[in-house]
């Protein structure tokens, strides 16, 4: 995949390998974030055969784990998919008895309005689905490396295709996890890009990594 912010070259994003863009000018951190939430049309994606790939379709957006507490929530519907593909004989009987008692509790209700109203008796382990929450475990939302392990691991488990877009990623590793994140991410088939800011370039930090870097003056310098 290849992302382009005008009027610079294309940054070239790989599966299996940390990609980082740092910036030290606002506007091109400002620009990149609202290109990739698809807020503007200051950010261009295109695949290896150079086809144009909408933003919605190909930017699987995290932003700052740290301080999304809904961040599960990016992943709800592809769980609930995953169970209903997934989901055993024996363990879907046990779906359709809970979703019989449940609508037959809310028609007992019901009745005791005197209304002409009924509960659809179609079974849908999707719609059931929907009546849970399902999020990451509180401990991890104290840990950094943990949530941003679990939500890569979640992707990749998912089989996410689209790029994943985390900020400020370094503000909470050290080096030593930031280079154990780096390794786990080369074994997750994902495509994964950081947005960072800094005015100071990084390159110790952003070892191992296809790391880009924006400075003050608009000028990108690049090691691969």
């Amino acid at each position: 995949m290849n992302l382009t912010y005008y009027p610079l070259a294309p940054f070239e994003i790989k599966q299996n390998r940390c990609t980082v863009i740092q910036c030290a000018n606002p506007r091109s951190y400002t620009d990149l974030i609202n290109g990739l939430r698809d807020l503007s049309d200051k950010v261009v994606l295109t695949d290896a055969e150079h086809n144009r790939v909408e933003i919605s379709k190909g930017i699987c957006w995290i932003g700052d784990c740290f301080q999304s507490p809904e961040i599960s929530k990016v992943f709800q519907t592809g769980i609930e998919k995953k169970i209903v593909k997934n989901v055993g004989s024996e363990r879907l009987s046990q779906f359709i008895q809970i979703d019989q008692q449940l609508k037959s509790l809310v028609m007992d209700e019901l009745l005791t309005y005197d209304l002409p109203l009924t509960v659809d008796a179609e079974f849908s382990l999707s719609k059931l689905l929907k009546t849970t929450t399902i999020s990451f475990v509180s401990d991890l939302k104290t840990q950094p490396y943990d949530i941003i392990e679990t939500v890569l691991k979640c992707a990749s488990d998912l089989d996410e295709r689209g790029i994943l877009v985390l900020t400020n990623v370094h503000q909470y590793l050290s080096v030593s996890q930031f280079q154990e994140l780096v390794r786990l991410i080369e074994t997750l088939d994902l495509y994964t890009l950081l947005i960072e800011f800094s005015e100071l370039k990084s390159d110790d930090y952003f070892a191992n990594c296809q790391y880009y870097y924006i400075d003050q003056d608009f000028v990108d310098w690049r090691a691969e």
